[in-house]
């Protein structure tokens, strides 16, 4: 029988990556510029509104593409693999199809 993989409730993350591992202490949280009540809100998230969060975090983030610069390797792989398209022309496949192959195979 496969193992099942058991990811933890989103909060256990939230709670290990923003608040400290083991909890959150009073300094830990002010050094990451959390209030202590703040830290508390975000330990009683539901399972769906950490995931909410962290999907209005990205699109803030994504929303302004100047606010996270390109280092120079990058900058040399994304040339590269636009000077490979305008050799071949190969567009690669649609998502939906790259989607549709691994359901099949799950």
């Amino acid at each position: 029988m496969p193992r099942r993989h058991n990811p933890p409730h989103p909060g256990e993350i939230l709670e290990d990556t923003v608040l400290c591992k083991g909890g959150a202490s009073p300094c830990c949280e002010r050094s990451r510029g959390l209030s202590r009540s703040t830290a508390e809100r975000l330990r009683d998230l539901s399972i769906d509104e950490p995931l909410r969060l962290v999907e209005n975090l990205w699109d803030s983030i994504a929303a302004d593409q100047e606010a996270l610069p390109l280092k120079p390797a990058q900058r040399t792989e994304l040339d590269r693999r636009l000077d490979t398209y305008e050799l071949d022309k190969d567009a690669g496949r649609l998502a939906s199809d790259v989607l549709a192959d691994i359901r099949r195979r799950l």
